[in-house]
């Protein structure tokens, strides 16, 4: 049983990367990768719908959204895997973000991310 929880799904941020674009506008990539062997949800729980699926929020003050949701739901994320997330904004110089992975199996993670500086 120690060897099986040891298997379980393990959601992290991997890394960002952040393009310029031009006038204030910026690319943002976020990688989520699934550190564990199992997926998350298993496949009864992606049949049943649960438990409730990783959300990513991004917080702060100083950026708009041009494209993308501030919540957006993972899906369906399998052991060893790296998920790419993608939003389009437009951000005065030196603005931070929060990225917040939230789960009601994992609980919360906070990634603060620089823009423009």
């Amino acid at each position: 049983l120690l060897r099986l929880s040891e298997k379980l799904a393990d959601i992290r941020v991997l890394k960002e990367e952040i393009t310029p674009l031009g006038a204030g506008v910026y690319k943002l990539e976020i990688f989520i990768e699934n550190k564990g062997y199992f997926a998350y949800p298993v496949a009864m729980g992606v049949r049943n719908r649960q438990p409730a699926p990783v959300v990513v929020t991004l917080g702060g003050e100083g950026f708009e959204l041009l494209e993308g949701f501030t919540r957006t739901p993972l899906g369906e994320i399998k052991g060893n895997e790296v998920k790419k997330l993608t939003w389009f904004l437009k951000a005065d110089r030196k603005t931070e973000i929060s990225a917040t992975i939230e789960s009601a199996v994992f609980g919360k993670s906070v990634k603060q991310i620089k823009i423009g500086g």
